[in-house]
């Protein structure tokens, strides 16, 4: 990671182009297990992609 003003520049910069994933587990009232993924642009902080299994 770049610190201090650096680093805040280069995300501010290249926003547009990064994304973030997540996979997780979420249980449920009938004691089995939904597994969740989810892709999220930083660009807008919007969700580009969500799926459940």
């Amino acid at each position: 990671m770049i610190p201090g003003a650096a680093g805040r520049a280069f995300l501010e910069d290249h926003a547009f182009g990064i994304a973030a994933m997540d996979l997780f587990v979420v249980p449920t009232a009938n004691f089995r297990l939904l597994y969740v993924l989810l892709v999220v642009r930083h660009e807008r902080r919007i969700v580009v992609h969500w799926n459940t299994t």
